[in-house]
């Protein structure tokens, strides 16, 4: 038997603590802005549709452990095509969610205008995930050519 193995490394409870407060104060603050543009309902229904979309980009992102998205674009959308029938599925779900059965959510449908606030926060969820890979390989690759 060899030795035991954590469950969690030390860096990905880092990356899930930044990626918890960076995208749970973002949204916070978007829901602010939004509870002064729109009904209460309505806010709710876009943070609740974009705490779904982070869960898409992360399960995208979460694909390549160690490496950037953006280190090889291809390697990323190619490594398991079946993430993205996943995020599409998810995707039928949410809208099912929020146009066909919104009543079981406490949801309402929302309007167009109003992804914007989704697709903007997924875009900085994407980015906080991106950002920190980002220091984790610079930082790995700058240890390997010193040590």
């Amino acid at each position: 038997m060899g030795a035991a193995r954590q469950f969690f490394e030390r860096r990905q409870i880092t990356r899930i603590l930044i990626f918890g407060l960076v995208m749970g104060v973002a949204s916070f603050l978007v829901f602010e802005h939004l509870i002064f543009r729109f009904p209460y309902e309505s806010a709710n229904a876009i943070i609740f549709t974009a705490f779904a979309a982070f869960q898409w980009f992360n399960g995208i992102q979460a694909q390549k452990e160690h490496e950037p998205f953006f280190v090889n674009i291809r390697r990323s959308l190619t490594i398991n095509p079946l993430i993205f029938l996943g995020v599409l599925i998810g995707l039928l779900l949410q809208l099912v969610a929020i146009y066909i059965v919104p009543s079981w959510f406490n949801a309402v449908p929302l309007a167009p205008e109003q992804w914007i606030y989704v697709i903007l926060l997924s875009v900085v969820a994407f980015a906080v995930v991106e950002t920190i890979k980002w220091v984790e390989y610079l930082a790995d690759r700058t240890a390997e050519s010193a040590g």
